[in-house]
């Protein structure tokens, strides 16, 4: 008996108590985010250019990200070598990362724009501490595909 290869177009991913719950939570954060973003008030075109880029930008990652939940065959994740996913567990992990990130960069916009209203200009320290976080994520959940079977 032969056997089929994997094939990660043939993959359809459906709705999930998981992906609502990540779903309701970035559409929190990112509304109460966009709240505080137009609620704030300019008193430069800076300000304004400022904080509505970065809200804007990063908004968009987080709505791509979660859409590449439901469609796999875009989260490539080729690294140490391998070639795509072999099995449907790593496509699974994949999804899994692509909601985490979401959540992650959604909260990262919110508190952006927490530290732009307030005028505290430590959003640089801020950064780098979510920079790691992320990159943490994405190599872990990377170790996690590498090692399903």
């Amino acid at each position: 008996m032969e056997q089929e290869k994997f094939d990660v177009k043939n993959v359809k991913v459906y709705r999930t108590k998981e992906g609502t719950f990540f779903e309701i939570a970035v559409a929190l954060l990112l509304l109460i985010a966009w709240t505080i973003s137009l609620c704030f008030e300019w008193t430069t075109p800076l300000d304004f250019i400022g904080i509505h880029l970065h809200t804007l930008s990063l908004s968009l990652m987080v709505i791509f990200l979660m859409v590449c939940a439901y469609h796999p065959r875009f989260i490539h994740l080729n690294s140490f070598g391998s070639r795509g996913y072999s099995n449907i567990r790593q496509v699974e992990i994949a999804i899994r990362m692509a909601r985490v990130l979401g959540v992650e960069f959604a909260l990262f916009v919110l508190i952006l724009n927490i530290l732009s209203v307030m005028g505290i200009g430590m959003s640089d320290v801020v950064a780098i501490p979510f920079v790691i976080v992320i990159l943490g994520t994405t190599f872990c959940f990377l170790l996690l595909v590498n090692k399903a079977k």
